[in-house]
């Protein structure tokens, strides 16, 4: 059975699932942009991957290229999102921060792909931030891949017992606060 793709299918799909699959894709391109950076930093490793880091390297800058292509796909979104998530300043908190990463990483990624095309000082600020918004953004992205991860979540909720309240779930008026309570405790 043949396939055929639709671009305009895409603005078809309910906006919660287009941001579903937009989330996705940027956190495996993040998470394999994160592996591989690391791996052309680190200097032990630059004997061993030998004529591998060439293509290593032009991976990574493939993967910052999807990264880019994600980020303006995104961009009709924002404001829809935006106001989606009022007056959850953890996650307004989160999305600026990770809107600020992409685009640091975007913006420092591409004087240093394009480096002959900018003056020197430009190449050697945009290494030191690239390499600043590194150290910052992959420990966070790793943190965040773990903390929101669906069986964190489970264990957590196992952990906090039956009393935790579902949406939905029908209770005894006497168990409601204290369940009430305890899911406000546990939020994952």
């Amino acid at each position: 059975m043949k396939v055929k793709y639709e671009p305009k299918a895409w603005f078809k799909e309910p906006f919660g699932k287009r941001l579903r699959k937009l989330h996705a894709w940027n956190a495996w391109t993040v998470a394999l942009l994160a592996a591989s950076g690391i791996a052309l930093y680190v200097p032990a490793l630059r004997q061993v991957l030998g004529e591998a880091r060439v293509w290593l390297k032009q991976l990574h800058i493939g993967l910052g290229i999807l990264s880019v292509a994600l980020l303006l796909a995104y961009v009709p979104m924002v404001r829809k999102h935006w106001a989606q998530i009022r007056g959850k300043w953890y996650q307004r908190d989160n999305l600026l921060l990770v809107l600020t990463l992409l685009i640091g990483w975007s913006v420092s990624g591409l004087v240093l792909w394009q480096f002959r095309r900018f003056p020197p000082e430009w190449s050697g600020a945009a290494l030191f931030w690239h390499d600043l918004f590194t150290w910052v953004g992959a420990p966070y992205a790793l943190y965040h891949s773990i903390a929101r991860s669906r069986w964190v979540k489970r264990a957590s909720r196992a952990a906090a017992g039956p009393a935790v309240v579902r949406s939905g779930a029908a209770q005894p008026a006497a168990q409601a606060a204290p369940a009430a309570a305890d899911a406000a405790a546990h939020p994952l």
